[in-house]
C-alpha cells in the first residue's frame, strides 16, 4: 500500500491500483487543505475478497461521506466492518478514524491541522 498527497498526483495511477480517499490535512505549504489517498494493488487483495471488492470500495466511500458529517454510529459500525476488508490494510486507519471522531467534543471537523 502507498499514500498519495493531493489528487492530482493520481493521474497514472487509478489505473492500476484501487484508490481509497483516506483522511485531509491542512498543509502550511499549501493554499487548501490536502486529500491522503491509498493505492492498494491488486495483488494486495486476497483472491476470496475479490468478487466483493466493487462493495467495499463502496462502503469505503460511505464511510468518508459519514466521516465528514460526523456520524459517530454509522461510522463505528461501517469501520468495524471495513477494517477486516481490504486485506486488513486499512484497519488502522479505521481504528484511528473512529477513535478521533469519537474522542471530538462539541462542532466536528475532519480536517486535521496537524502538518
Amino acid at each position: 500500500m502507498n499514500i498519495i498527497l493531493g489528487s492530482r498526483n493520481l493521474k497514472n495511477m487509478e489505473e492500476k491500483n484501487i484508490t481509497l480517499e483516506l483522511d485531509t490535512f491542512n498543509v502550511t505549504s499549501a493554499e487548501d487543505p490536502v486529500t491522503a489517498y491509498c493505492l492498494l494493488s491488486i495483488e494486495d487483495i486476497p483472491l476470496p475478497e475479490l468478487p466483493e471488492i466493487e462493495n467495499h470500495i463502496k462502503l469505503h466511500a460511505e464511510f468518508i461521506k459519514s466521516y465528514k458529517k460526523g456520524d459517530k454510529d454509522f461510522c463505528n459500525a461501517l469501520g468495524g466492518i471495513l477494517k477486516q476488508k481490504f486485506n486488513s490494510k486499512l484497519a488502522e486507519f479505521y481504528i484511528n478514524s473512529t477513535s478521533r471522531l469519537n474522542e471530538s467534543n462539541g462542532e466536528w471537523n475532519h480536517v486535521i491541522n496537524k502538518i
